[in-house]
């Protein structure tokens, strides 16, 4: 598909958009694992946000740095992005409960700085995605902003997507848990997907 300049093709453009939908819909589960923690109350609400604007600052700029060296292997990367947020995806739901049992509740810093370095590596990943694909597709510097918007509002429609299907479908059927593992089973597809897909096109 051509995004203004910059093509990508169909099933990236997929992909990308099932990675946003992982992405929100951890979000909506972390934001009610640590209500079970914290309380509905500003806190938990401040440790979640502030994790996930320094995780996907710190890992766009470094995801940058890294596409930026890796060329043709960018997609590589990508894929192995995808499988690490799975199984981190898969494992948080008990951490965070842990930490909430562990963890002092009248001291609300140490749960907090605690709650905070937990959910700062896979945050960290998603931030890591976008430069990741943005470079492979960017063939000269002229269609670098096309696929940053491009690539940018597929995945911002998946996360859409996510906050619909967790919110008002989901949740009607499903544990927090169980969420948790659609969650992952999206990362787990998109990197299946982008395997066959790197094989195709014998990247």
């Amino acid at each position: 598909m051509n995004m203004l300049g910059a093509r990508i093709p169909i099933p990236v453009i997929s992909a990308f958009m099932l990675s946003g939908m992982s992405g929100l819909i951890y979000q909506i589960c972390w934001q009610r694992l640590l209500f079970t923690n914290f309380g509905v109350d500003v806190h938990s609400v401040t440790i979640l946000v502030s994790a996930f604007m320094a995780g996907l600052g710190l890992g766009g700029w470094a995801g940058g740095r890294i596409a930026d060296k890796a060329g043709r292997r960018g997609l590589h990367i990508f894929v192995g992005v995808e499988l690490m947020l799975c199984l981190l995806g898969l494992v948080s739901h008990r951490a965070i409960l842990w930490l909430g049992e562990v963890t002092p509740a009248e001291n609300i810093w140490l749960p907090g700085l605690a709650n905070f370095i937990l959910l700062l590596p896979p945050t960290f990943l998603m931030g890591m995605t976008l430069p990741l694909l943005t470079t492979y597709f960017s063939k000269d510097k002229s269609q670098v902003g096309s696929a940053i918007g491009g690539l940018y509002t597929v995945n911002t429609i998946g996360a859409a997507v996510g906050v619909v299907f967790a919110g008002f479908v989901a949740f009607n059927f499903m544990t927090i848990a169980d969420v948790i593992r659609v969650a992952a089973l999206g990362n787990f597809i998109v990197a299946l997907g982008m395997v066959v897909y790197l094989r195709r096109e014998k990247v």
